[in-house]
C-alpha cells in the first residue's frame, strides 16, 4: 500500500522549530511554487510534492518522477555568505541521508558518492539530483534548493530518463517510508546549511574528498562548445572543479557537464539480496 506524504507526520520528526513543512499533491515545479510562499522571519519553508508536471533539472533538463514514489522537495533558506559550493554541501547532506537510511545494507555503504556539481550517484547510476537558484528578498539572500531523490521508483522508460539511474528501493530490495525519509533529509539539510553559513565550504573538504565520485578519474568536461579532457583533481576552496590535462596544465571550472571513463570497480553488484 502506498503511504502518502503527510506534513504532520514529517513535522513531528523535525528537530528545528524554524522549519515549516508544506505538502501538495501536484506541483508544476516545487522550486517555482516555493518562491510564491510568503516569507516569515527566521523560518525556512520546505515544500514537498507527490508529483511534478514540470520538474526542473540542469541546465534546461526536466526531472521525471512517477507520482507517490519519490521525494520531490524544495527548501527556501537564508544564506549569509557567498553561495559558491552550496550545491556540493547539499549533495553531501543528501548522500548522508541515503547512507543513514540504508545502514542495514552493508554492501551499499561505500557505493553512494557525490558527483560534481550536483548529482548523487550509486553504483555509477544517478539516484538524486539538485538544482539551486538564488533569490533576493528584503535585502536578504536566499537559496531555493530543489532536490529529487529516487526512493521507491523501480521502472521508467528511456523516453522518461535518458541516463543510467537507480533508486533506494532497487538498491535495498525494499520499500521505504517517505515521511520518515523526508524528515531525516530535512534535518540533515538544516544541519549542513547551518554549518555552511557558519564555516563555509572548507568545513566540508574532507567529507567531499572521501565521497568524491570523480576524484582521480579520467573525465571530459563540456562547457558550451568546448570540451576539456583530463584527470579530476577534486575541487578548490570555491567548489570549482580542477582538471589536470595530459600536458600537466590545470584547468578550473565553475560549471559544465561531465562524462566519466568508467572503471570495472565502479559498479557494485546488488542483484542479490543482502
Amino acid at each position: 500500500m502506498t503511504i502518502n506524504l503527510d506534513n504532520h507526520i514529517i513535522a513531528k520528526k523535525i528537530i528545528s522549530n524554524k522549519i515549516k513543512i508544506h505538502v501538495t499533491k501536484k506541483s508544476t515545479s516545487t522550486n517555482e511554487e516555493i518562491k510564491q510562499l510568503p516569507l516569515t522571519a527566521n523560518i525556512s519553508d520546505v515544500l514537498l510534492a507527490e508529483y511534478q508536471s514540470q520538474g526542473k533539472g540542469r541546465p534546461t533538463k526536466s526531472w521525471h518522477s512517477p507520482a507517490h514514489s519519490n521525494i520531490l522537495l524544495s527548501q527556501r533558506h537564508q544564506i549569509t555568505r557567498d553561495m559558491s559550493g552550496l550545491s556540493l554541501v547539499i549533495g553531501l547532506a543528501v548522500r548522508a541521508t541515503i547512507e543513514q537510511a540504508l545502514t542495514d545494507h552493508k554492501h551499499i555503504k561505500n557505493c553512494i558518492k557525490v558527483k560534481w556539481p550536483n548529482d548523487i550517484m550509486a553504483n555509477s547510476q544517478k539516484i538524486a539530483g539538485i538544482l539551486i537558484e538564488a533569490e533576493q528578498k528584503n535585502k536578504n539572500q536566499y537559496a531555493i534548493i530543489g532536490i529529487g531523490l529516487n526512493v521507491n521508483m523501480t521502472t521508467a522508460t528511456t523516453a522518461d530518463i535518458n541516463q543510467p539511474w537507480t533508486s533506494m528501493s532497487l538498491l535495498s530490495h525494499t520499500k521505504h517510508n517517505r515521511n520518515l525519509l523526508a524528515a531525516r533529509l530535512i534535518n540533515n539539510l538544516n544541519t549542513y546549511i547551518n554549518n555552511f553559513n557558519n564555516n563555509g565550504l572548507t568545513y566540508f573538504s574532507n567529507e567531499w574528498l572521501q565521497h568524491d565520485y570523480l576524484i582521480g578519474s579520467n573525465i571530459t568536461l563540456t562547457n558550451g562548445s568546448k570540451a576539456t579532457t583530463g584527470t579530476s583533481n577534486g575541487i578548490n576552496d570555491r567548489g570549482h572543479l580542477v582538471i589536470t590535462s595530459s600536458d600537466d596544465k590545470q584547468h578550473v571550472f565553475a560549471t559544465g557537464s561531465i562524462s566519466k571513463e568508467h572503471r570495472a570497480n565502479d559498479i557494485l553488484n546488488t542483484t542479490n539480496k543482502p
